[in-house]
């Protein structure tokens, strides 16, 4: 069994490396923003996810990760009797309808007739957009460093 701290590291390293290849590709201007928002946010999504809810995870004091990660707070086992969950964990949960968003959004790589026509290649995107992630990604990142403080005080 892994532990929940070690997935989350290597959840978040993947998601950065994405987030960087993205940004080169914007850069270099070779591709459409839609083509580019297809293309990564699958994998972002997945990523992120995995790393906040093996976070949420941690943060509640699992250690050994299960198979698959909680996708939400509601999905997180129930603390042991006597027990609530960290002030830490409840609030970064409290960002699932706000910075968390685009974990839950549809990502909308189809048009209602199957995959994107390439006249459409240059169709204003639509969902979360490398911004979105970063963010995601950036509160991930600084949410498991309060959380490893509190964690590593008790």
């Amino acid at each position: 069994m892994s532990s929940c701290r070690g997935l989350v590291n290597h959840s978040l390293y993947c998601a950065r490396v994405l987030l960087e290849a993205w940004q080169r590709d914007r850069e270099a201007q070779h591709l459409g923003a839609s083509v580019l928002q297809d293309a990564y946010q699958p994998g972002l999504k997945y990523h992120l996810g995995r790393a906040y809810g093996y976070l949420l995870l941690e943060g509640a004091g699992h250690a050994d990760a299960p198979k698959d990660a909680p996708v939400s707070i509601a999905e997180l086992p129930e603390p042991a009797k006597g027990k609530v969950l960290p002030q830490t964990v409840q609030a970064m949960a409290r960002e699932e309808p706000g910075i968390l968003q685009p974990l839950y959004s549809n990502l909308g790589t189809q048009n209602a007739g199957g995959v994107r026509s390439s006249l459409n290649l240059a169709a204003q995107s639509q969902g979360p957009d490398h911004r979105d992630w970063h963010g995601v990604y950036t509160f991930l990142q600084s949410s498991a460093s309060a959380i490893r403080d509190v964690l590593d005080e008790c």
